[in-house]
């Protein structure tokens, strides 16, 4: 069914008199909403003055009870230490250590720094390699501290020493004064002159020649040293070396009772020829203690070898005897992992060969095999 036909309704158009009027009201308007938004934004400016005028009040409010607060913490006797608590120290007693640190005593707690309080037991005790502080109110300090381990025990011409695994000594066991000259140190150590002055010397006391102290030329002319031959020279050395050993052994012994007669008996010992006198604090050499722990911990591991004794020869030289009465020589010239290397190829290839060794200087790259 088809709908009847409606025209559409055409809008009306505002008269004249309409159109002048509707620009003033639209100026009324805008006026009406300038001023709403002027007076909201002296209420808002008004609340933003009140708010900084109550944060700077607040603000000065805080900032004295700040002050005052602090001045009460920082110059309260009641926040003075007055209480040290040890935990870890069994070298070093609590009272000793009560006694290093009386001039922190009396610090505010808030004060007091960590690094004075571990500078002044570090000064004045060597046993601690870390040292950490707590600090409870009002007035209570706890210092927890890890000693320092000894490791080896050193035993030289001097006395003989605890060491830890740096090197450092924390120890003096026991220690005296014995005159060993540098010629008497080399000899010993194997690198004595067959031509030198003391064996001229011995030379001459063996054959009784003692010089007239009127006429000493005379004795220079019965002994002519240079008729003497190199063999001649040599035994007359080793004579020297073999009394100055059995002087250096008996003070290596002494030194080494006194160290089982402490509470670390038990520690491997390297023995060194030497006058090195050591105090506390003091630190070894520690290219040859890095050398001779790597190859104490090899041939711990390696059962078919039995280390008897260690012993430093030199500024370079490391000696191991072993129970089975072999002998083998490191060095500090080397890298001690190649040392070892060649030591393992060398021993397999005298064991393939049905040889064995008496003695291997591993402490050149020209290994020699006795």
């Amino acid at each position: 069914m088809k709908l009847p036909f409606t025209k559409p309704k055409q809008r009306r158009q505002p008269s004249p008199f309409q159109r002048r009027l509707r620009p003033r009201a639209n100026r009324s308007d805008n006026l009406l909403k300038k001023r709403k938004l002027a007076k909201i934004k002296d209420i808002l400016s008004k609340i933003l003055e009140q708010k900084r005028l109550i944060y700077s009040v607040s603000g000065f409010i805080l900032l004295v009870v700040f002050f005052l607060v602090s001045g009460y913490l920082l110059t309260s006797d009641y926040f003075s230490v007055k209480r040290l608590e040890f935990i870890g120290n069994t070298s070093v007693s609590d009272k000793v250590l009560q006694d290093n640190l009386n001039q922190i005593v009396g610090t505010n707690i808030f004060l007091l720094r960590g690094n004075v309080v571990k500078t002044q037991l570090t000064n004045n005790q060597i046993y601690f390699q870390n040292i950490q502080i707590k600090k409870f109110l009002p007035d209570k300090l706890i210092i927890t501290l890890q000693e320092r381990q000894p490791s080896m025990t050193i035993i030289n011409f001097t006395g003989s020493y605890l060491i830890d695994d740096q090197g450092n000594v924390i120890e003096v066991i026991d220690q005296g004064i014995i005159n060993f000259s540098s010629s008497d140190i080399d000899i010993i150590k194997g690198f004595g002159d067959p031509n030198g002055d003391y064996v001229q010397a011995r030379m001459k006391t063996d054959l009784d020649i003692t010089p007239d102290p009127e006429n000493p030329a005379d004795a220079n002319e019965t002994f002519d040293f240079s008729t003497y031959s190199l063999s001649e020279k040599l035994a007359t050395l080793e004579q020297i070396r073999s009394e100055l050993m059995g002087k250096a052994s008996e003070i290596h012994s002494r030194f080494a009772q006194a160290a089982s007669r402490s509470d670390y008996a038990a520690l491997p010992r390297i023995y060194e020829y030497s006058n090195e006198l050591y105090n506390v604090n003091d630190q070894v050499n520690l290219s040859k203690l890095e050398l001779t722990r790597e190859a104490r911990t090899y041939f711990s591991a390696n059962q078919s070898l039995i280390i008897e004794r260690i012993t430093w020869e030199g500024p370079y030289l490391a000696k191991f005897n072993f129970t089975n009465g072999k002998t083998i020589l490191f060095g500090t010239n080397r890298n001690i992992s190649e040392q070892i290397e060649d030591y393992i190829v060398i021993n397999e290839q005298l064991r393939l060969n049905g040889k064995d060794f008496s003695i291997i200087d591993l402490s050149s790259k020209k290994v020699s095999v006795k």
